[in-house]
């Protein structure tokens, strides 16, 4: 669809295609993703589910830190944090 996804050394990713572009994140990894309206792109990353709306950002999730980080370059992502305690959403 011509998004690119690059990983850092130590991050798995798995990705499931369908009417979303959905994938798992554990370590950390820098997106670019094409807009679609149609098949959004989701990321869950240990608790907290990112929702892509057309940019580019990190996610931070390794699995020994204490939280997930979102760094946005440029654009738009929705965070929800899920009911984990550890599972935080701040600007």
């Amino acid at each position: 669809d011509g998004s690119r996804v690059e990983l850092s050394p130590g991050t798995r990713m798995d990705v499931r295609i369908g009417h979303e572009r959905k994938v798992t994140l554990e370590g950390e990894a820098y997106f670019e993703v094409t807009k679609d309206k149609e098949h959004p792109f989701v990321i869950d990353a240990d608790g907290v589910e990112v929702t892509v709306l057309g940019t580019a950002f990190t996610v931070d999730a390794f699995d020994t830190a204490r939280w997930v980080l979102v760094r946005v370059r440029e654009g738009r992502v929705q965070v929800v944090a899920s009911n984990d305690p550890r599972a935080r959403v701040s600007r």
